[in-house]
């Protein structure tokens, strides 16, 4: 058997053999600086999923406050947020590729920041539809500036780590959020009087405004054309990535899709559950985003600690359909545990069921990135990471919470109805989309194991 090179287990023996002549650069200079960097721009996720998701706690004031419907705070934090989102994230990816990202990370993280605080003063709800379009825009830089700057601080058969790293704290933060904002809530309810705003505008406020010096922060610490461990991205190379694409892509775009349908799911209750538990058992914003912080960020960190050494322990005992298998077991897990607790109207129940569905969902999140780091070729993870990313953000952001929003309002305002309906079709897309790639990415399994004894 041939050996493969140590710490790139399972490299798959297809696609794109050949370096750029960046990529023969040496090793970063400072692997503590490389971290360092890969920690800031996780930092800065962190910040952008708190100010994306602060409205799942101000729900109900807000609809109060500007006379805005369910459905339409379902727009401001789903599809519509997202929409712009990716609109925005073409033309900055292009800016990035050109090796632009300084200052174009500094203008995003401003961007977001002002307009997260230019919410709190929204008149009405299409001024606060226009300034979270802006929060949207300035968000989608932050993916494409991370992705290309992992890509060049670490040579090609390390990015892997780093690259999960940055999307586990997507997943860490989706209850995170919910965390740091009701700590947000709860310091605006002290400061609303004295400024003479209501709540939520002052949480808004609260949050936005740590972006403003971590701009200022990101134009100092980011530099261009860092060269540390080879671009990202080769326009000599582009034509044979996709045709790897094309060959090779149903072994992991269902898989991804698949795994968006249940962030439909685990996004869905990161944006709604809030609101089920001030309407159902009378719990403040503040005392919600507790709660479900101190649940959901444990369980996440189970589920993405887990998952991933399941799957590898899997994989080195044959399994072919490891991932699949293990996905879709996940979901299962996630979904009906999740309905069932939304039945059973009994709060110290439901708080069990939520913390068992976002350990199980989180950890089938994770999932893309071991897919990537073991079947992918080198120089195509993390351009493959961030169209997991995107399959994440469409249908889980920007579906789940509006579709959640439609099925209750067509049972009388019943958000857990509205969840339990979303979670039941969305662990069906899953589990077809799975079924779907499974021979696919079983056959990347078959290469790998071609090539190497020890997965």
């Amino acid at each position: 058997m041939i050996q493969r090179p140590h710490g790139d287990s399972l490299m798959p023996t297809t696609g794109p053999t050949h370096l750029a002549a960046s990529e023969e650069l040496p090793r970063p200079q400072s692997v503590a600086r490389a971290w360092a960097l890969v920690c800031f721009l996780c930092l800065l996720y962190a910040l952008s999923s708190v100010d994306r998701l602060i409205l799942v706690l101000l729900v109900d004031p807000i609809a109060k406050s500007l006379g805005a419907t369910d459905t339409q705070i379902g727009l401001l934090v789903g599809i519509g947020f997202v929409a712009a989102y990716v609109l925005a994230g073409l033309p900055a990816a292009h800016v990035v590729d050109q090796g632009h990202r300084r200052w174009l990370l500094a203008i995003g993280v401003g961007l977001w920041s002002l307009c997260t605080m230019a919410s709190a003063f929204a008149g009405s709800y299409a001024a606060l539809f226009l300034a979270r379009t802006g929060v949207a825009v300035g968000e989608a830089v932050l993916t494409p500036v991370a992705i290309s700057l992992i890509a060049e601080l670490f040579p090609r058969e390390r990015r892997s780590a780093p690259t999960s790293l940055f999307v586990a704290t997507g997943v860490l933060m989706g209850a995170g959020a919910l965390l740091f904002g009701g700590a947000a809530v709860q310091l605006a309810e002290i400061w609303s009087p004295i400024l003479g705003l209501e709540v939520w505008r002052t949480t808004l406020l609260i949050v936005g405004a740590p972006g403003i010096l971590l701009s200022i922060v990101s134009a100092l610490v980011i530099t261009d054309g860092l060269q540390l461990g080879g671009e990202f991205l080769d326009k000599n190379r582009t034509p044979e990535d996709w045709k790897y694409l094309s060959r090779e892509g149903r072994a992991f775009i269902p898989f991804f899709l698949g795994i968006g349908c249940l962030s439909a799911i685990s996004l869905g209750l990161v944006v709604w559950a809030p609101t089920l538990l001030a309407r159902s058992f009378g719990y403040s914003a503040s005392q919600a985003g507790y709660i479900l912080g101190l649940i959901g960020m444990p369980a996440s960190v189970v589920g993405t600690l887990v998952a991933p050494r399941l799957a590898h322990w899997l994989l080195q005992r044959k399994m072919r359909n490891a991932v699949v298998v293990l996905a879709s077991i996940l979901a299962f897990l996630g979904a009906i545990t999740l309905i069932a607790s939304l039945h059973n109207h009994n709060e110290k129940i439901l708080l069990i069921g939520v913390g068992i569905s976002v350990c199980a969902l989180a950890g089938a999140t994770v999932l893309p990135a071991i897919v990537v780091q073991l079947f992918c070729p080198q120089d195509l993870r993390a351009r493959m990471m961030a169209m997991n990313l995107l399959c994440l953000n469409v249908l889980g952001l920007g579906l789940g919470p509006v579709a959640m929003a439609e099925v209750a309002k067509l049972n009388d305002g019943d958000i857990g109805a509205g969840i339990s309906a979303v979670a039941a079709t969305a662990l069906v897309g899953a589990w077809a989309a799975f079924f779907y790639g499974a021979s696919a990415l079983a056959a990347k399994v078959d290469q790998a194991a071609a090539v190497d004894v020890n997965p």
